[in-house]
């Protein structure tokens, strides 16, 4: 059973190495989509005016 747990243990350690990138690419995303809603809600509050 000890090989059993080598293993296991190699593919438990790519998921926390591959946490980190998945967050960050989501982050980008979030980020293009909300720079185009934010001036078109802008101008119809008239914040540009500013």
């Amino acid at each position: 059973p000890a090989p059993q747990i080598d293993p296991q243990r190699e593919p438990a350690r790519i998921d926390p190495p591959a946490a980190p990138p998945e967050p960050g690419d989501p982050l980008p995303r979030v980020d293009d989509p909300p720079l185009p809603d934010q001036p078109n809600k802008i101008i119809g509050e008239g914040l540009p005016a500013d």
